[in-house]
């Protein structure tokens, strides 16, 4: 999964991976496990895991369809769809 945000002021190169992305309705969305890779700009890379204090926006799971998370890292809001 792709992310978009700005880190530094560049366009970054994010990328979320280890954590289920499958899910039926109703289903407890959790991001445990996953990780957060990013680019630095100068080829590079940072891996952080993610936790919770990071996600600002949890995905509706009563519905079906393409869902969006939005959380931060170091003061820059990415959003992972």
């Amino acid at each position: 999964m792709g992310l978009a945000g700005c880190f530094g002021g560049k366009d970054p190169n994010y990328t979320v991976y280890n954590f289920d992305n499958t899910y039926v309705v109703n289903e407890t969305f959790s991001l445990e496990g996953a990780r957060l890779k990013i680019e630095n700009g100068d080829g590079t890379f940072k891996e952080i895991a993610i936790n919770d204090s990071m996600i600002k926006s949890m995905p509706d799971m009563t519905t079906t369809g393409t869902k969006t998370i939005v959380f931060e890292y170091d003061g820059n809001k990415l959003t992972n769809v």
